[in-house]
């Protein structure tokens, strides 16, 4: 349980449609989720019931519908921590969830997405530009090994949870190795690929967040680790283009081991161990994860540029 007293994120409201379907407002934006049954219709119900009133639902949790429905709710990010702070500090874990609600739910639909992400997924793009994303894919992952190696040796709070997901992602440009082999790249071919230089300064930006800055760094995990509806987007995306399922398969199976091992959430485990920081600390991090981003949209549009 990643959460000590779990409560609703405040800028949401909700509302329920012939109490059968449940409406959330947030940041403007509009969500409807639907029940299966009438069982967890109900569950739901105390569940948004307590939280809206910030009471204890841990008891209610011990139900296994009831936690399936609660861990949907953090994943869409409608849930926050709740434990109170000291004036002038704000929860880490309570921080991180909000942050990314206003990522997902304001941020990035105000400023769009890049030039390269919407033509990718609207199939737009030609096999040419797609090739060179998957070279970068491949190099984001192998780079970011040491980002990762680095941020273990900064910390010695991160739960065995957080340990394990670092030890999943050891590796993983291994697996994403094995597309551009069935594109046709020779080992050495692979050996001699140069990371774009776009890419050279997002992965120096991670390492240097890893050594000094290990809060930020835990904090911007979620803009690399999507959710299964992205994971299942991006495949969709790549099946758009003419490439062989030899190519494809590799890049499914990284997804999968993403999604089923819940990496959607890691973020949050991460910045749990910190505890409190400060307003000051907290307007910093997120001054780093906008940056973080705005290099990502860069290096993507870069793609298009041969």
């Amino acid at each position: 349980m990643i959460f000590q007293h779990p409560v609703l994120n405040p800028n949401l409201s909700f509302s329920w449609i012939n109490h059968e379907k449940l409406r959330i407002e947030i940041f403007d934006q509009e969500i409807t989720i639907g029940f299966d049954s009438e069982e967890k219709q109900k569950i739901a119900k105390v569940l948004f019931q307590r939280m809206s009133s910030r009471q204890d639902i841990n008891e209610i949790l011990a139900e296994d519908k009831a936690e399936e429905i609660f861990l949907q709710l953090a994943k869409l990010r409608l849930v926050t921590e709740g434990v109170p702070t000291r004036p002038g500090f704000v929860n880490s874990l309570a921080f991180q969830c909000e942050l990314e609600a206003w990522f997902e739910y304001y941020h990035i639909l105000n400023i769009g997405e890049s030039k390269f992400d919407t033509l990718f997924f609207e199939g737009a793009l030609s096999n040419a530009e797609v090739v060179r994303f998957i070279e970068e894919y491949y190099q984001v992952t192998r780079l970011c090994s040491s980002s990762v190696s680095a941020a273990i040796a900064q910390t010695i709070g991160y739960t065995d949870q957080v340990f394990e997901f670092f030890r999943e992602e050891y590796g993983h440009e291994k697996l994403l190795r094995k597309s551009l082999i069935e594109l046709g790249y020779s080992e050495g071919d692979i050996t001699s690929l140069t990371p774009r230089y776009a890419t050279r300064v997002l992965m120096n930006h991670l390492k240097l967040m890893s050594l000094t800055d290990i809060e930020s760094f835990s904090s911007m995990i979620f803009l690399f680790e999507g959710t299964r509806v992205d994971a299942d987007d991006y495949l969709s995306a790549l099946e758009l283009y003419n490439l062989p399922d030899k190519v494809i398969k590799p890049q499914r199976i990284h997804e999968d081991i993403n999604s089923n091992g819940d990496h959607d959430l890691e973020s949050l485990h991460m910045m749990k161990t910190f505890g409190e920081f400060s307003h000051r600390k907290a307007e910093s991090i997120k001054y780093q994860v906008l940056n973080t981003y705005s290099i990502m949209h860069w290096m993507n549009n870069s793609l298009l540029e041969g």
